[in-house]
């Protein structure tokens, strides 16, 4: 079993700017922590860097925290090219055990920092 977010096709890639966007479980089948099981403890102006998976050419990027919001699994706006590089983190929120259904998904977005500035916003 992989702990590691995935990259939503039709989203922009890694480094060219629009909105990259990571999907990752907060729990994984069998129980365990998925890759997003700390979300929830991201906070507006903290760092977050992703390691690519490009063999042998590994990029990382920072990013810095910029929104967090709950939305509605079928709101696909959190998603769209908003017409600047960010990074979006997604995954699934308020689990239901009576209907076994996540009813949210939590949406973190992130911007690359500028130098010499803290918060974008």
């Amino acid at each position: 079993m992989t702990n590691f977010a995935g990259h939503l096709e039709g989203t922009a890639g890694l480094k060219q700017g629009g909105n990259f966007v990571l999907a990752g479980h907060v729990e994984m089948k069998d129980g365990s922590a998925g890759p997003f099981a700390e979300i929830d403890k991201l906070h507006i102006g903290d760092d977050i860097s992703i390691l690519s998976n490009h063999p042998g050419n590994p990029v990382v990027m920072s990013y810095i925290v910029t929104g967090i919001e709950h939305v509605k699994p079928d709101d696909i706006k959190v998603i769209r090219n908003h017409g600047y590089e960010e990074l979006t983190l997604i995954t699934c929120a308020d689990w239901d055990p009576s209907d076994k259904t996540y009813h949210t998904r939590v949406v973190v977005h992130a911007r690359p920092p500028i130098k010499g500035v803290g918060v974008i916003t």
